[in-house]
């Protein structure tokens, strides 16, 4: 029996068929794909509701020919049409609550807080990663 093709079923092929892909065709993404990506990155699950991650988007050549280095000569880094970095960031949340009158860098300096920034920050680059192959681009992730 043919089943019809759901949203949710379109959804599970989507994140069923994930691949990592090393090698990119040589074009621009449009700012409007990059502007979606970078949203669905931004809603994704936080914890604590404190987005402690930073997100720097990387297309100048020179760069992202140093972070290839830096990641072990891995080609794929350099030959990218953009990059995306994604960092466990407290210092953004520290400086936002100082702008505040708070002072929470005890806090901050805590294993817990380390380890809440780490998985916002793959949180998020999960949401981009889906976001990126829903509009048709490869992805993989770099350690």
């Amino acid at each position: 029996m043919a089943t019809e093709n759901t949203f949710a079923e379109q959804v599970l092929q989507l994140l069923q068929r994930h691949r990592s892909i090393r090698k990119y065709k040589d074009r621009k993404i449009p700012d409007e794909v990059l502007d979606q990506i970078i949203l669905s990155a931004q809603m994704a699950s936080t914890s604590s509701h404190v987005q402690a991650y930073s997100i720097i988007g990387v297309s100048d050549p020179d760069k992202k020919r140093k972070l290839a280095e830096l990641a072990g000569q891995q080609s794929y880094v350099e030959t990218c049409p953009y990059f995306l970095v994604f960092c466990a960031d407290l210092k953004r949340l520290e400086y936002v609550c100082k702008r505040q009158g708070a002072d929470v860098t005890e806090t901050l300096e805590t294993t817990e807080k380390f380890i809440v920034a780490t998985v916002d920050a793959a949180l998020a680059a999960q949401n981009a990663a889906i976001a990126a192959e829903a509009n048709g681009l490869g992805i993989v992730y770099i350690g």
